[in-house]
């Protein structure tokens, strides 16, 4: 279900009986002053931040995780095995690093024994963010592990069906899946929102890019939004060849949107995908999830949200011959 205002409410009325856990990606100011309150009502609460990021003076990671140190969190600065560049050589008093296998990106919280998950950075003012309250058993077991043991591992699919997976690989194949098999052809419209859309080149699963490519072969109406700016070769060409087949292409230069797929046979929606996994070039703990098309609080959430991103993004022009790239 869709729990914007109750995950902020209940972390900013979060008592000294309280037991809070977030991962957090440049957080939000809203988050965190929300954060601030529970540390200082006396709530246990622990915070992780990605090591990637905590370096970062544009971030301000750095600064957020000593202030909310300094306010009681306990908080933890995750850094993956496999990225020697981000390797944390001293952290401030009240901090700890941990190694992972993989980095983490996922945004997930869990609140006295709620779980949530938000595609976005937690923000609450933005009244077309979506923040999910998942309360699935064995969901919440996944991301309790990815929070709480920091896998040595690569994260294993939870059920055999993908409906829920904390990564991103996984995520990404996946949702290619849900557009597969949609049968999205004429009379149908996909809308999809990302972030550094295919900037990976070979490197990780292209299932996405060819699942809307073959979209809009068929003669569905495919819109794609691009959060931020175009930085890489690879996302210019795979969007080139995109527009080339009859797809409209977007950039929200704004940047910054849970990242969706939407499939509307008419204005009808029959499948959905939200999560928090960018198509960028590396493995990460993230999340994604299949929403079904009944489940209409939260479609209606959805397309709200794709909604305000489109009517901020700026169209990009077809080109008028066929690419000659390779994404």
């Amino acid at each position: 279900t869709d729990q914007t205002a109750t995950f902020f409410t209940t972390l900013q009325n979060a008592g000294s009986s309280s037991q809070i856990c977030l991962s957090v990606y440049e957080p939000s100011g809203q988050v965190m002053s929300a954060m601030e309150m529970a540390a200082r009502s006396g709530a246990a609460l622990t915070v992780i931040f990605p090591a990637e990021e905590y370096p970062s003076s544009e971030s301000g990671d750095q600064s957020d995780a000593s202030t909310l140190a300094a306010e009681g969190a306990h908080v933890v600065v995750l850094q993956d095995t496999q990225s020697p560049e981000y390797v944390i050589s001293a952290t401030p008093s009240g901090q700890y690093i941990t190694d992972s296998y993989l980095p983490i990106h996922a945004k997930f919280a869990l609140v006295n024994g709620v779980a949530y998950m938000d595609g976005h950075n937690w923000f609450e003012s933005n009244p077309t963010d979506v923040i999910l309250q998942d309360q699935n058993p064995a969901d919440y077991t996944a991301i309790q592990t990815e929070l709480t043991t920091f896998p040595s591992a690569p994260p294993t699919v939870n059920g055999s069906s993908y409906v829920f997976t904390t990564d991103k690989y996984n995520s990404l194949n996946e949702e290619a899946s849900v557009l597969n098999g949609a049968g999205a052809s004429s009379g149908y419209t996909v809308n999809f929102i990302s972030e550094s859309f295919l900037d990976y080149g070979a490197s990780a699963p292209e299932g996405v890019f060819n699942a809307l490519l073959a979209a809009a072969q068929a003669g569905a109406t495919v819109n794609v939004i691009v959060e931020g700016s175009i930085t890489s070769s690879h996302e210019a060409c795979a969007l080139s060849i995109l527009a080339y087949n009859h797809a409209n292409t977007y950039v929200q230069s704004a940047g910054g949107s849970e990242k969706i797929l939407l499939v509307l046979n008419g204005s009808t929606v029959t499948s959905a995908w939200m999560g928090s996994s960018n198509m960028t070039d590396y493995d990460y703990i993230d999340w994604g999830m299949s929403i079904p098309a009944s489940n209409t609080s939260v479609i209606t959430a959805l397309q709200n949200n794709y909604a305000n991103e489109l009517s901020e993004a700026v169209a990009s022009p077809a080109p008028a011959a066929s690419p000659t790239c390779s994404p």
